[in-house]
């Protein structure tokens, strides 16, 4: 509801409005140049300069740990035997085979015919999974 009688300012509501208006196109102007001012400082390369140089260091830094680690490994590796693969192999050869399989292994591709060596082998036929069943049944075994 409007009043009906104007009320009373003391200062003029016009005048107040430009001023109003005016001192925030000034600070929405001096927040724009601190901003402008913060991008473009003097020293901002002297920083970037900086972390690209502790950028580099640390990477050269742990390439040569790794170096040194891997080394480390090769080292140890030339230094021990061979014994898990010579057991291995050992294991194999001992255990009884058939006829003339005694002491040989026989893999996958020896046991196929000498006609199907080179070819590639078939696609391996789709299965059908059973659900699992709930263990809340109790088990007919034993």
């Amino acid at each position: 509801m409007k009043p009906t009688e104007p009320i009373p300012h003391n200062y003029s509501m016009r005048s107040l409005n430009w001023i109003f208006l005016w001192s925030s196109v000034v600070l929405l102007a001096v927040t724009a140049l601190m901003v402008g001012y913060d991008y473009l400082r003097g020293w901002k390369w002297f920083q970037l300069e900086f972390m690209r140089m502790q950028r580099d260091r640390i990477t050269q830094d742990m390439q040569r740990a790794e170096q040194d680690e891997n080394g480390t490994q090769l080292t140890s590796l030339d230094r021990s035997p061979v014994t898990a693969t010579s057991t291995s192999w050992r294991r194999r050869t001992s255990m009884p085979g058939k006829g003339s399989t005694t002491g040989r292994i026989r893999t996958i591709a020896s046991a196929r015919p000498r006609s199907m060596r080179s070819a590639t082998t078939p696609r391996p036929r789709p299965c059908s999974i059973a659900p699992m069943r709930s263990s809340s049944r109790p088990s007919t075994s034993g």
